[in-house]
């Protein structure tokens, strides 16, 4: 992937004086400036062709991008899998509480 690097300085054309030949912007200047840019853009992952959840676990559509799970899908991803534990650590005011063991002892670590 290529970022776009400038490359015509034209603010420090401005410095110039009148008559000075490189004060003088060409149409040549302009077309190295937007090609560096249109390569800048179409060497860039196009963000509409995103692979779908479905798409990415059955491997079905070869071209689209394989992304990890989205933060919001990747939360009630985790959240699901782990029977709503995490909301519930999350709204605790006090996370050492014993409460969220169900009046248990918490396991101790060695």
């Amino acid at each position: 992937m290529t970022d776009f690097t400038k490359t015509t300085n034209f603010t420090a054309k401005d410095n110039l004086t009148t008559g000075d030949a490189l004060k003088v912007i060409k149409g040549a200047y302009f077309d190295v400036e937007f090609d560096n840019i249109a390569t800048a853009i179409t060497s860039k992952y196009d963000s509409g062709n995103l692979a779908s959840q479905v798409q990415a676990e059955s491997g079905t559509n070869p071209t689209a991008l394989m992304t990890p799970l989205r933060s919001e899908q990747h939360l009630a991803a985790y959240n699901a899998d782990n029977a709503g534990i995490l909301l519930d650590l999350h709204a605790l005011a006090d996370p050492g509480a014993d409460r969220c063991w169900g009046g248990m002892i918490a396991p101790t670590l060695p």
